[in-house]
């Protein structure tokens, strides 16, 4: 049997890869994939579940963390830009 939590831990963290762009998005559900990776895991550590539960709960795990960093580097340059460009006045 497949690990439930393990899969939805992979689909969160693919979305949370491909909505990069949408950081606001894509950081939630990185933790959640994250969150639910970890106890996905924890459940297969059991002997419940087979090894491709593992697998996808490591993935869930990696794409997740990769998402959250993604996120996180362009929530940052979002703000040091507005910040940036807010900075500029004109006078004449």
């Amino acid at each position: 049997p497949t690990n439930g939590l393990a899969v939805t831990s992979m689909v969160l963290g693919i979305v949370s890869l491909v909505l990069f762009c949408a950081w606001y998005l894509a950081l939630p559900l990185g933790i959640t994939g994250i969150i639910l990776g970890a106890i996905g895991l924890n459940q297969i550590g059991k002997g419940q579940f087979s090894a491709a539960s593992r697998g996808m709960a490591i993935a869930g795990l990696v794409t997740a963390s990769i998402g959250i960093v993604i996120s996180i580097l362009i929530g940052v340059a979002y703000f040091a830009l507005l910040a940036n460009a807010s900075s500029f006045t004109t006078t004449y």
